[in-house]
């Protein structure tokens, strides 16, 4: 059975976890090792890859309350981060878990 590579980040800005997602997606790609990624956001919103902030966002209301947004490598729409706890999966589709 092939290991796994397990990290725990812990909670951070939405940039810095969108940065580390990126360098996790590159260094499975690098060595094939699956990876499980936990972690949490400080307040943020995160659109996905083609979403369009000044179409999806108020972006006056978001620098009045200063609330940070990032963009996801991935699609889909805008999901609003708090203090959830959020995970990445980098495999094979058939990698079996340990």
């Amino acid at each position: 059975m092939k290991r796994w590579r397990l990290i725990e980040t812990g909670i951070a800005e939405g940039g810095w976890n969108m940065a580390v997602d990126e360098a996790l997606l590159y260094s499975f790609k690098q060595n094939d090792m699956p990876i499980l990624r936990l972690y949490r956001w400080h307040k943020a919103l995160s659109l996905g890859r083609f979403s369009e902030p000044h179409k999806s966002l108020d972006m006056e209301m978001l620098q009045k309350q200063k609330i940070p947004f990032v963009r996801r490598m991935t699609g889909g729409g805008v999901f609003v981060h708090g203090n959830e706890l959020s995970y990445s999966l980098g495999a094979f589709p058939f990698s079996r878990l340990p």
